[in-house]
């Protein structure tokens, strides 16, 4: 199965790559505004995205769907108190 994953951050983070994570194992770096297009095998995997200690939670992503990493400007408030700033969505 082949899925992309898109960075759409804003100006969180803007300084670092954001850490993608698929089955829990980290698979790569997206830069600001970057998408990379993934190949696993099974039906559906589980995606999130992080910085350093901060991850999203993780959502279920099948064949040809596309992630989009957001970031939370509230989230972004309380990550001091291990909230992420990130979340991700199936978007176009």
């Amino acid at each position: 199965m082949r899925f992309t994953v898109k960075r759409n951050t804003g100006m969180v983070g803007l300084a670092m790559k954001l850490d993608v994570y698929v089955n829990g194992e980290k698979i790569d770096r997206l830069a600001n505004n970057e998408s990379k297009e993934f190949e696993f095998t099974g039906e559906s995997v589980e995606v999130g995205v992080g910085q350093g200690f901060i991850r999203s939670k993780t959502i279920t992503v099948k064949e040809g769907e596309t992630v989009i990493a957001k970031s939370s400007l509230l989230g972004n408030l309380f990550s001091f108190f291990g909230r992420s700033s990130f979340y991700v969505e199936i978007g176009d």
